[in-house]
C-alpha cells in the first residue's frame, strides 16, 4: 500500500539519493515541495510517485513527469491535509 496519496503535499529529500535511478537532471528538485499527482506500483521499484510540476524538459520523454521512489520523498510537515487536484 502506498504511503502517500494523490493530493498529498510532499517534499523531496535534500541530498541526492545514492541510487542509479535518480538522474542528474532531477537534482534541481532536491529539497522542493510538490503535490502528488499520480501513484503507481512497479514490481522492481515499489511505489512510484509523479509530482505536479516535476516535468522532464529534454529528450525523448520531454513533457512527461519524473517519477520518484517512496524513499526519496517525505510528508511535508506544515500540511497533513490533502489538496484536491483539478
Amino acid at each position: 500500500m502506498a504511503k502517500y496519496k494523490v493530493g498529498d503535499k510532499v517534499r523531496i529529500v535534500s541530498e541526492r539519493p545514492k541510487d542509479f535511478a535518480y538522474t542528474d537532471n532531477m537534482g534541481k528538485y532536491l529539497g522542493k515541495t510538490f503535490i502528488v499527482s499520480m501513484v503507481k506500483w512497479h514490481p522492481l521499484f515499489g511505489n512510484l510517485y509523479s509530482l505536479e510540476g516535476a516535468i522532464i524538459e529534454r529528450g525523448a520523454c520531454a513533457g512527461s513527469s519524473w517519477v520518484f521512489k517512496e524513499s526519496w520523498i517525505f510528508k511535508h510537515r506544515k500540511s497533513n491535509r490533502r489538496i484536491k487536484l483539478m
